[in-house]
């Protein structure tokens, strides 16, 4: 009895029972499944570094700062919450997600000793799927029935269910996105998709163009087939309208004041060497994610982008160097072996994300298409509207160096006008 009522004392209190002179028994259940509160640890009366399930987890620790060069303050934060949540632990007992959230105040890193327990299965992931929660976010603004079916498509498209291959989350977010407008709208007067008529898809393809326009055509069409299939719909109105790249508009140049903004807003040693990368050698954001340090060639005066390998001229060399000081100082022990880190890559071995780059691209105030149009429109008229030349100099497809060329010829017609 008395072991009892420390078990429901200690779960209460948010922390194991202490080291009595009664023992637990191995894999005991817990009384009651309430959670702990691990910001109530002392650690003089609680530690207990002799724990097999913390000395474990220190060793795993250890060999995971060593392989993703992990800096010194990272390390203790992490060690610091071992400590918390595992000096009490008891043989078969999970820690949960949302318990370690709290200790961040405590200066844990909550991510990174997330993932020490999770390697040692030691960690129950309680956190909400984050893509239901977007799902759910967008369908709340929708008409119900259409929304019920759209909910549907996304589950299938997720799950694989009901004769659909299986799509990655980021695959069916984009999807969702693409579509998302064009829903909204018609919300307003319908109730249902099967409502939904061809004539009325055509309706919103003059509002799209270029990579756009194929994007929609190209969700809207799983979305409609799918519905098709399954009874959902009696026709699929997309039928017949190819997801081609038809009216795509020409590029254009990006206007001074906003070069003068960019430039004022590239502040960090990382932001002009973004702007650089892309305003000068078009290089295209998957590419900018994946470039590694061995795609630098400095003494040789070399970058190698997507493949694709050009010389640096003095700006882009100057800024390079200047990065590389940055990125040393900041992250010196890191094992990281792409060009750019953030404050979370710094210390494993993935890619900056697709997040972390967009944010910086709005902070600097242009998008990277904007910059390697502009860039590559700038290369058509000042060497000429010459297709083959753009591919060689950014080893872009022969029809995206025509489109280039176009409009350069446009402009370079319209100024002869202008000036006559």
């Amino acid at each position: 009895m008395t072991t009892t009522r420390a078990a429901i004392t200690s779960s209460a209190a948010g922390t194991q029972p202490a080291q009595t002179g009664h023992t637990e028994s191995p894999g005991q259940l817990a009384l009651l499944n309430c959670p702990r509160d691990f910001t109530r640890f002392w650690a003089h009366r609680l530690s207990n570094p002799a724990n097999p399930a913390l000395i474990a987890a220190r060793r795993t620790a250890q060999r995971r700062g060593e392989t993703y060069g992990w800096s010194h303050w990272l390390a203790a934060e992490v060690d610091r919450g071992l400590v918390i949540l595992l000096s009490q632990l008891i043989p078969g007992d999970r820690i949960r997600y949302s318990e370690i959230v709290p200790l961040d105040y405590r200066s844990v890193d909550v991510s990174r000793t997330a993932e020490v327990l999770a390697e040692l299965d030691l960690l129950h992931d309680d956190r909400p799927d984050p893509l239901d929660a977007w799902i759910n976010g967008k369908l709340s603004t929708l008409a119900p029935g259409i929304a019920e079916a759209v909910r549907t498509w996304a589950t299938a498209l997720r799950t694989g269910q009901l004769r659909t291959k299986v799509h990655t989350d980021g695959t069916v977010r984009n999807y969702l996105r693409d579509v998302y407008p064009h829903l909204v709208a018609w919300s307003a007067d319908r109730n249902h998709l099967r409502e939904i008529t061809g004539d009325d898809i055509r309706g919103r393809l003059p509002q799209l163009a270029g990579l756009e326009r194929k994007r929609t055509l190209v969700a809207l069409r799983s979305l409609f087939g799918f519905a098709h299939r399954n009874r959902i719909t009696f026709t699929n109105p997309t039928a017949g309208i190819k997801p081609g790249i038809d009216g795509a508009r020409l590029p254009r140049r990006i206007p001074d004041h906003q070069l003068q903004r960019i430039a004022r807003a590239s502040m960090t040693p990382m932001r002009r060497l973004l702007v650089a990368l892309t305003a000068i050698h078009a290089a295209r954001p998957m590419h900018l994610q994946n470039i590694l340090l061995d795609d630098v060639d400095l003494p040789n005066r070399r970058l190698t982008i997507g493949g694709h390998t050009r010389h640096l001229d003095d700006l882009t060399h100057q800024l390079l160097v200047d990065y590389l000081r940055h990125r040393q100082s900041r992250w010196p022990r890191t094992s990281n072996h792409h060009l750019l880190l953030t404050e979370r890559r710094g210390h494993d071995l993935a890619p900056p994300s697709t997040y972390w780059l967009n944010a910086e691209f709005r902070a600097i105030g242009a998008t990277p298409t904007q910059l390697r149009m502009d860039r590559q429109l700038e290369e058509a008229l000042t060497h000429g509207p010459d297709p083959l030349h753009l591919a060689a100099v950014f080893g872009i497809a022969e029809n995206t160096a025509v489109r280039y060329a176009r409009a350069a010829r446009q402009l370079l017609e319209t100024s002869l006008e202008v000036g006559s």
